[in-house]
């Protein structure tokens, strides 16, 4: 995959110059992007088998060159693109005179019409962009103001991935056929500048926005009080952290964290003892005391009884699927640490997630009786 991407940006550089439009060069450049893709595939599946010599070293260090190549690609293109109109030469301004506005005009169809409201020059490289990023909803089609034809693409994921494989042959005719059309004098749209200069700031807000959102969401439902997620993964009746009395929240970030959560376990179940009713060892007195236990393990080590059972449902769903598959079952993987955050955020989305669900099919159900 990372071949392909390398050798398609050097394949976007190719195309985007008028020296080098026709099929050959696209042609050499997939087909070479194809066999190197294959032969990385065949030397990771060797690295994969016990042979007589290992083939580790060999991939990582054919890895690393086609990581730095496409890296410096990527760079070249987006430099180019970004500081090709600083390359040219500026163009000579004329003399204005005193107190009036010069606009350049063009006479198209015995009319005077500014050169700035002409349709302007659709440039390849974008199109080449918008194919890569949004080529399976017609992107590139709405740029070249092919509506009917986009469309189609975005209703079908463009023609079920063929439309988009043929689109990579076809691009630079569509838009040299664009061009036709457009008026001599008029510009070039520069989106190709702006698209490469925007492009990693874009990007690092739209992965800033994921990130806050993965991580942010079940912290906001918590605090907000629609749900208590600590104590539906805890399987306790309140709040883990309330039953000690603790903060909400408590993490083991010090040494003395534990401690803190030892000995606030210790006192709640020492009061405990000393009510009277515990003394006679009644059924509520237990009852209390495994609301305790269960609080401490989930605030101390995020483990409990409910994310056991979420555990094993989820890898006897993996068995199943396998099973299915035909392919054999893989190895159980290691208990994650205590201190594994991703994995607890994961299962707090889990537990959204199936209380989410578990609303809109009861609101269902009310519906349906209301309508019965």
């Amino acid at each position: 995959l990372i071949s392909q991407v390398t050798l398609l940006l050097r394949l976007l550089r190719i195309c985007g110059t008028k020296r080098h439009t026709n099929t050959r060069h696209l042609s050499i450049a997939v087909a070479i992007s194809l066999v190197s893709g294959n032969i990385l595939s065949i030397l990771r599946r060797a690295a994969m088998v016990k042979v007589e010599f290992d083939l580790e070293g060999v991939q990582g260090l054919i890895t690393v060159v086609i990581v730095l190549s496409g890296v410096y690609n990527l760079c070249s293109f987006c430099w180019g693109c970004c500081c090709c109109q600083k390359r040219q030469p500026p163009a000579p301004v004329p003399e204005e005179p005193t107190g009036a506005v010069q606009v350049e005009k063009v006479r198209v169809d015995g009319e005077e019409v500014p050169v700035g409201h002409l349709r302007r020059y659709k440039d390849v490289k974008t199109c080449y962009w918008l194919w890569l990023g949004g080529g399976l909803f017609g992107a590139h089609h709405f740029y070249l103001d092919r509506f009917v034809h986009g469309l189609l693409a975005a209703l079908s994921l463009n023609f079920f991935f063929c439309g988009w494989l043929m689109d990579m042959l076809t691009i630079p005719v569509l838009t040299r056929s664009f061009n036709k059309e457009v008026h001599k004098a008029a510009l070039n749209d520069g989106s190709c500048r702006r698209l490469c200069c925007f492009l990693p700031m874009s990007s690092v807000v739209i992965f800033g926005l994921i990130m806050g959102t993965y991580m942010g969401v079940p912290t906001l439902v918590k605090t907000s009080g629609l749900v208590d997620l600590d104590q539906k993964l805890a399987g306790t009746a309140l709040n883990p952290y309330d039953i000690l009395e603790l903060p909400r929240g408590m993490r083991i970030s010090a040494a003395d964290d534990f401690d803190k959560m030892k000995k606030a376990f210790d006192d709640r179940v020492n009061e405990l003892d000393k009510m009277q009713h515990c003394v006679q060892g009644t059924k509520e007195c237990r009852k209390m005391r495994q609301q305790l236990t269960k609080a401490f393990r989930y605030v101390s080590t995020h483990q409990s009884e409910v994310l056991d059972k979420m555990k094993a449902d989820k890898l006897a769903k993996e068995k199943k699927d396998a099973r299915k598959k035909g392919k054999k079952t893989a190895p159980v993987p290691p208990p994650a640490s205590e201190d594994d955050w991703q994995e607890h955020l994961n299962w707090e989305w889990t537990m959204l997630a199936e209380i989410v669900s578990n609303n809109i099919q009861t609101l269902g159900d009310h519906i349906q009786s209301y309508f019965e």
